[in-house]
């Protein structure tokens, strides 16, 4: 047995020796360094507008930290789509993908970056229409998380499906959530319906309320003039300055996992690298785009503005959309855009002088905003979805401040909003919303009346020269309003002359931009700009001292009466009395109605209506209807208290039905009612 163990030990050893020797002939390496494994390292950017030039050195950036930690977070806090032809060309699908490649985990939507919400540019009703899938869906298809604490809404599900209110990191024991902050207005800056946001206060709340171990939330459009980096507790907020123009920025948050300090530093740009990494393709897409727009738009100017804003005074986006309408007609070449019937007729040029050309534009037709950064015709799609074309109206001075009258009959009282409202180029005018709006007999099953009298629009100049309301102006706009759209019913009494050119709007927009401003958007060569509100000027507070005239117009005349000569103002009718007829005494048992009630606001949430309108001061209460046909039906009454009355309609109905409502005023004599007329329904989509 000895001698046989003997020989295993042999055979052992030297199969030991070859292995030793072969040990000594392969080559030694260094170990491989293990990575930090106790800390988690958050790496957060913001700003980048499009700015598709920075990815690869961003990823070369995260990369840099992989290589040393084991834990790596990359998250965007916003606004990393508008600023560039690259994120405009389709709506961010392209972008979102290389972000992603690039090595994002989360992003923030910003403000800006929410008017690429719902992916479409134009219109399918007119077969236009360009979907690109929304933000929610493109970031999904990315695997990239999309934070949006605050975001809500009836809109959200339709347009942003998925959203996460926050985010949950874990490794090591340590527990981080994420959150975000996104501004309040974001319904009204969107410019479309149905998406909100909630306030900081219950972003906040849901993040000091959260058992996690450290909580970072990320804001942006907070209206801080530069990043603010504070803290509350485990509670650690990243809020970037939410300026149009603000610059790119980044930095760096360490978590020890083990002790939960958390430490902060800002990256200058020269940490991150400019190199291309053809592996993210970027090369070839920008070759893609520049060769679809070798041009573009440099535009310095922030035209940001809300859907209310629009609708209700002047604004810097409505005064440079008018200024270049207007100027595309007096300083751009326009002959080739008249129609042959018009040239044929000699109708082939404005038949005004220059300083009597203006242009006016509905506010409910500014749908998005023109950012500063790359503007293409993607972006003004944005802004005009519909293909309306170029329109060229004469109508009298007297007709004009019609127009302008007509157009802001439902602006009565600040936060009082139309999609009527016209934002001007070339007129100065005053609206004294504190004044009733007499109206007449209603506009073509619409929600808006006909003018019995011109009471609250004074129209101060055109052109800087004095207003003649006898003068003939040319006042260029969409097809749409020619047509009478809205209110715009005077229109259908504009001049003969008035032509609709061979040209969409957006193109016109264009045009004006390359031929005019040499494409160059700036204030210095905005030869229109003036300071905001120097147009409009819309006075809510006063005395309406002027009684209504008591007499309605049986059938609303198909033209103004012609002024006098000379007399600068429109003459009374000419069949008058000659003689003042003895008043009539009036019964004492009759008693005069109440005035007409308006609807200011009718709204629909959950198959709950809700009707808001202003108190008249004549009247002792009000009977809401449900109109059916040509009967209205009564849903209830309520007493007439303070400036403005809140109606919730108890009753819920079908969804996808539409219902049409009205109120009227009443006075009770001798336990009768006595109510007023209905002077205007409104009509409103059950969701």
């Amino acid at each position: 047995m000895k001698t046989k163990n003997k020989s295993i030990m042999k055979k052992i050893t030297a199969f030991l020796c070859v292995l030793m020797l072969i040990a000594g002939l392969i080559p030694a390496y260094p170990a491989v360094a293990e990575k930090i494994s106790n800390k988690i390292i958050v790496i957060h950017t913001s700003n980048l507008r499009g700015n598709i030039d920075m990815l690869p050195g961003i990823r070369a950036l995260k990369n840099k930290y992989i290589e040393e930690y084991e834990h790596v977070i990359l998250v965007d806090s916003g606004n990393f789509l508008q600023g560039t032809k690259y994120s405009s060309y389709d709506l961010g699908k392209s972008y979102i993908k290389f972000m992603r490649e690039a090595g994002y985990d989360i992003v923030v939507p910003g403000k800006f970056d929410m008017q690429f919400g719902d992916g479409t540019v134009g219109n399918a009703k007119h077969g236009d229409a360009e979907d690109f899938g929304d933000l929610g869906a493109i970031c999904y298809e990315n695997d990239l998380i999309l934070l949006g604490t605050n975001i809500t809404g009836t809109g959200a599900p339709n347009y942003f499906d998925q959203i996460k209110e926050y985010h949950s990191y874990y490794a090591n024991g340590c527990d981080v959530a994420f959150y975000s902050y996104v501004d309040p207005d974001l319904n009204d800056f969107t410019h479309f319906d149905g998406v909100e946001a909630g306030s900081l206060f219950d972003v906040d709340q849901a993040a000091k309320s959260d058992p996690a171990d450290v909580k970072i939330v990320f804001g942006n459009s907070i209206g801080h003039d530069s990043n603010d980096y504070s803290q509350d507790g485990n509670v650690y907020y990243c809020n970037i300055t939410s300026n149009a123009n603000a610059d790119f920025s980044a930095g760096v948050y360490e978590i020890d996992t083990e002790t939960k300090d958390v430490s902060h530093i800002e990256l200058e740009n020269e940490n991150i690298t400019y190199e291309y990494d053809d592996t993210l393709f970027i090369k070839n897409y920008k070759e893609t785009v520049d060769e679809a727009y070798p041009f573009s738009t440099k535009n310095e100017i922030d035209f940001s503005t809300t859907k209310k804003d629009v609708r209700s005074r002047e604004t810097l986006l409505g005064d440079f959309w008018c200024d270049a309408l207007k100027g595309f007609a007096t300083e751009c070449d326009i002959t080739s855009y008249f129609s042959e019937d018009a040239i044929d007729a000699g109708n082939d040029y404005i038949a005004c002088a220059t300083e009597d050309v203006v242009s006016v534009w509905n506010g409910g037709n500014l749908r998005g905003n023109l950012c500063n950064g790359e503007i293409i015709d993607k972006d003004l799609k944005r802004v005009l979805p519909y293909p309306n074309k170029v329109a060229i109206c004469y109508l009298k001075g007297s007709q004009l401040v019609e127009l302008l009258e007509s157009a802001t009959q439902n602006i009565m009282m600040e936060g009082d909003t139309d999609p009527a409202f016209l934002q001007v180029s070339g007129i100065n005018y005053t609206l004294e919303a504190f004044k009733a709006y007499n109206s007449g007999e209603v506009y073509n099953d619409s929600n808006y009346s006909y003018a019995n009298s011109l009471r609250r629009v004074t129209i101060n100049s055109i052109n800087g020269q004095d207003f003649d309301p006898d003068k003939t102006y040319a006042v260029i706009t969409s097809n749409a309003i020619a047509n009478g759209m809205d209110s715009n019913y005077i229109m259908n009494d504009k001049d003969e002359k008035s032509t609709v050119l061979n040209i969409l709007v957006r193109d016109a927009i264009a045009e004006y931009m390359k031929t005019c401003l040499y494409d160059e958007v700036r204030f210095d060569n905005w030869t229109g700009y003036e300071a905001d509100n120097a147009r409009i000027m819309i006075i809510y507070e006063g005395e309406d001292t002027e009684p209504l005239p008591t007499t309605t117009p049986t059938k609303k005349p198909s033209s103004l009466p012609t002024a006098g000569p000379n007399t600068g103002v429109v003459p009374l009718p000419t069949i008058a009395p000659t003689v003042t007829p003895t008043p009539v005494a009036t019964p004492a048992s009759v008693t005069k109605e109440p005035s007409s009630v308006k609807i200011k606001s009718l709204k629909c949430k959950g198959k709950k209506v809700t009707i808001i309108w202003k108190n008249v001061s004549d009247a002792d209460g009000y009977e809401v209807s449900l109109k059916s046909g040509k009967k209205f039906k009564k849903l209830g009454t309520v007493k007439n208290k303070g400036k403005k009355t809140v109606y919730k309609v108890s009753k819920k109905f079908k969804k996808g039905s539409s219902k049409v409502f009205a109120v009227r005023s009443f006075i009770e004599n001798s336990g009768e009612k006595i109510f007023s007329k209905y002077v205007k329904t409104k009509k409103v989509k059950i969701k």
